[in-house]
């Protein structure tokens, strides 16, 4: 599952079947995908594209994401999957800027693998106490925070 940067067409197909969808079932606030068969000109055949709209109420706009897929998964599955697959590309951000799990020092194989396995263990560890330990306004804080609030 890949998002697709939007484009005049996409934009157009998206408010399109956004606005047919709240003309029929109302506007609840939640999200909603679509699913159709798009053609790019670059592209051998059509793939499947889902549509994902999100009305927030609070702020009266509409967010629409296109993501292309090849997954035979339900459609109203997949923007929640896709919505898991940010969040843990957060964690691995978080790994790699602030345990330095991105820092390859040594030429030997192993020794770079061992300390990317201490950089994992030691978020591992903070995620951990940031549960059991941490006031619960510190808790979701990225380690960056979690340092200049501590020390």
């Amino acid at each position: 599952m890949i998002k697709l940067k939007a484009n005049p067409l996409l934009k157009r197909l998206g408010k399109k079947v956004w606005h047919t969808f709240v003309t029929l079932n109302g506007n609840d606030g939640h999200s909603h995908a679509f699913v159709f068969w798009y053609p790019a000109s670059t592209w051998k055949h059509a793939r499947r594209v889902v549509i994902v709209a999100q009305h927030k109420p609070s702020k009266k706009s509409v967010t629409i994401q296109f993501f292309v897929t090849n997954l035979p998964t339900a459609t109203a599955t997949l923007g929640s999957f896709y919505q898991k697959r940010g969040k843990m590309e957060k964690f691995i951000q978080q790994t790699k800027s602030g345990y330095y799990a991105d820092r390859m020092n040594s030429t030997n194989f192993l020794m770079n693998e061992a300390r990317m396995m201490f950089s994992c263990l030691d978020y591992n560890l903070m995620r951990l106490m940031a549960l059991w330990v941490f006031p619960t306004w510190i808790r979701n804080s990225e380690i960056t925070s979690i340092r200049t609030n501590l020390l």
